[in-house]
């Protein structure tokens, strides 16, 4: 290939699939037929903004190799070589006046262009997937094609933290009238990153919720230095790292993020600000996730065993139950608006119905912590559910309390599974070092 950055991709990937052994992927959002521009633009950067962007990198890395006292309350993860790894990555995205300036660019000069390059097909199947190993952290948009048997890397970005969740969205801060094609990146920063993916060769994201952890090390050294400032917390930031997003699709700008700092922040992406902050949980915050069928209902779950059904116009909490365990994973049924699940570290699962105070019906689906269950979008009687313990099952929970009848299939792989997505025909498993698809209609 003649094109730079798709000769980059290959070479990134390949070196990742060498690494492959270290890779953990741990999230996974298909994006909606028609949720993506079939022609994208690219995010072009020029010397000058590559310049004003290196000296941003270089300052990062300078802060974060002082010394920090342990009093300061706040610890700052060594970010040099990612640093330099997000420069090297600018570098290469920089437009040239003149092909031949492009040291990315080697032999003959193809008549195909970058936009050429990067169309889609209406029927083209996108999957966003977080794959983080030791050393680096990359977000992948792959294509399905041909009902999902052949996947290719249509884009990567380099992300500054281990990812720990995204959230696929239709709307774009600087443009709250039309529909785009967005992601939201939680990672073990405070801060939360919006990128467009109708565009690529993707640099610096669109927007920034919240502050930087580099941003909380600045005020906390101040703080510091000044005995006299007061140390009062913004409302408007996490102070540690966000686990979970959720976007209401019904008021668009709106997004709820859960973070370790045992809040729920609800977010205006029209101004970027946190419109709300609430106090529900004692402990970490793990899962947030609203009711696609009611705009109003926020269903939460944390490390202190709670799983909390609140609405964020009132004061408390509607609904709580405690569990024995720490829940895992919560999904919403697309089609019955009061039916949810739970699943929990000791391998059960949980069915509720939010009109009552206990779960509806519930029981062990694996051996092992059960790390993620979710409804097929379509069919809400259809449910997976995966686990530590390399297994995937699939259930018609219409068929419950019934357990044999209501197991479809099983599998079990060899490595963990972390998460796992159902899109039309398709189910996509993300584990340790892969992500893999299968088509429903032959299992």
């Amino acid at each position: 290939m003649a094109k730079k950055q798709q000769k980059q991709q290959q070479q990134d990937t390949e070196q990742q699939q060498d690494e492959n052994a270290n890779v953990i992927v741990s999230v996974l959002k298909f994006i909606p037929r028609g949720g993506f521009a079939l022609n994208p633009r690219a995010q072009e950067v020029n010397e000058e903004d590559l310049e004003e962007y290196k000296k941003e990198m270089v300052d990062n890395t300078m802060e974060d190799d002082d010394d920090i006292d342990e009093g300061d309350g706040l610890t700052v993860s060594m970010n040099v070589e990612k640093n330099l790894m997000r420069m090297s990555q600018a570098e290469a995205y920089v437009v040239h006046n003149n092909p031949k300036d492009d040291q990315y660019i080697t032999g003959n000069l193809s008549d195909e262009s970058d936009e050429e390059a990067y169309e889609l097909h209406e029927k083209d199947v996108l999957l966003i997937s977080a794959h983080n190993s030791q050393e680096v952290t990359t977000m992948h948009v792959d294509v399905l094609e041909q009902g999902g048997l052949n996947k290719f890397l249509h884009q990567d970005l380099l992300l500054n933290e281990f990812c720990l969740d995204v959230e696929w969205l239709d709307f774009h801060p600087g443009d709250s009238e039309n529909l785009h094609n967005c992601v939201a990146v939680a990672t073990f920063s405070p801060s939360i990153e919006i990128y467009d993916l109708d565009t690529y060769n993707i640099v610096n994201p669109l927007a920034v919720l919240g502050e930087t952890q580099q941003d909380q090390l600045n005020d906390q050294l101040a703080r510091n230095k000044n005995k006299n400032k007061k140390g009062k917390l913004s409302e408007h930031t996490h102070y540690g790292p966000v686990q979970s997003l959720s976007w209401n699709k019904n008021h668009r700008n709106l997004l709820s993020s859960g973070s370790d700092d045992c809040t729920i922040k609800i977010w205006d992406l029209n101004t970027g600000n946190c419109a709300q902050t609430l106090f529900h949980h004692k402990d970490k915050v793990n899962q947030v996730e609203w009711n696609p069928n009611n705009a109003e209902q926020l269903l939460s779950t944390g490390y202190d065993n709670q799983i909390i059904l609140s609405d964020p116009r009132a004061a408390k909490p509607g609904w709580v139950f405690k569990a024995n365990v720490n829940p895992e994973s919560i999904a919403w049924n697309p089609k019955v608006a009061h039916e949810f699940l739970v699943s929990l570290d000791n391998g059960h699962f949980l069915v509720f119905d939010s009109r009552k105070n206990d779960p509806t019906f519930g029981f062990q689906a694996h051996t092992a912590p059960c790390t993620s269950v979710c409804y097929h979008p379509d069919i809400p009687t259809m449910v997976c559910s995966t686990s530590i313990d390399g297994s995937f099952k699939i259930w018609n929970i219409s068929k419950f309390p019934n357990i044999s009848e209501g197991l479809v299939y099983q599998e079990r792989q060899e490595k963990p599974l972390f998460v796992a997505q159902f899109f039309e025909h398709l189910l996509a498993l993300g584990g340790e070092n892969k992500v893999d698809t299968k088509d429903l209609s032959t299992i």
